[in-house]
């Protein structure tokens, strides 16, 4: 969220379609349909429809600190739901704030880069 807004500002004006794709609903703390719901009102903000954000409900993907996150899996995952992206927005290989979810998004799109 709060951390992809300014990089979202940037890309609406170059990019006439943006999808929104959420490895988890951020269940962690029992707040998952809260944040899904934030996710879908931040999106509109951005002038992103709600049918193009996607937020992806896989056992393997829980969210929480101690969570680990099988990074193959991850890829494949992401590449079904963005088979052919001209570009994708993630977090930095640290995680932005050391999260293990976040890390793992992170290696995991990087690999579909090498692919």
């Amino acid at each position: 969220g709060m951390f992809m807004a300014p990089a979202l500002e940037s890309m609406r004006e170059w990019y006439k379609k943006i999808r929104i794709v959420c490895v988890c609903n951020g269940n962690a703390a029992g707040l998952g349909e809260t944040r899904v719901k934030e996710l879908s009102e931040s999106a509109k903000i951005f002038g992103i429809h709600h049918n193009d954000v996607t937020v992806i409900s896989d056992p393997r993907f829980k969210d929480g600190l101690q969570e680990e996150w099988p990074v193959e899996a991850l890829a494949e995952t992401i590449k079904r739901n963005i088979p052919h992206p001209s570009h994708i927005l993630t977090f930095d290989p640290y995680g932005v704030s050391s999260h293990p979810n976040h890390i793992a998004v992170s290696h995991a799109c990087s690999a579909l880069k090498s692919t």
